[in-house]
């Protein structure tokens, strides 16, 4: 998932793993549109809130869910038959804009209860 999750004006970068259960988002400090600057990470998506811990290989994206104009956060695997069947649609409020998102966890079963 591509997503300027800080504000600056540079997209950052939400990726799962294939063997792993978390998110990771790789924070981009600038560059020209040609190039990127990684300065930061966070190793537990989204560190501040309640992180995602999926069953296994987490995607990430980023669209409006609740209707507000702005866009929310939605985890899930990314994988065949990888998923629990109660607890697999991870779903946070973005709490702020689409230019500086803060995500607040609502669910981790989204659509499923």
């Amino acid at each position: 998932m591509c997503a300027d999750l800080n504000g600056d004006g540079f997209k950052d970068l939400v990726l799962g793993d294939i063997s792993f259960p978390d998110l990771t988002a790789l924070y981009n400090s600038g560059g020209n549109l040609n190039d990127s600057h990684i300065a930061s990470q966070d190793s537990t998506f989204p560190v501040y809130d309640f992180p995602v811990e999926a069953a296994l290989f987490p995607c990430g994206f980023y669209e409006d869910l609740n209707n507000d104009n702005v866009r929310d956060f939605i985890a899930s695997p990314n994988a065949a038959a990888c998923s629990l069947n109660n607890t697999s649609i991870w779903y946070y409020e973005n709490v702020r804009q689409d230019d500086s998102a803060r995500f607040a966890f609502r669910t981790n079963s989204l659509l499923q209860r």
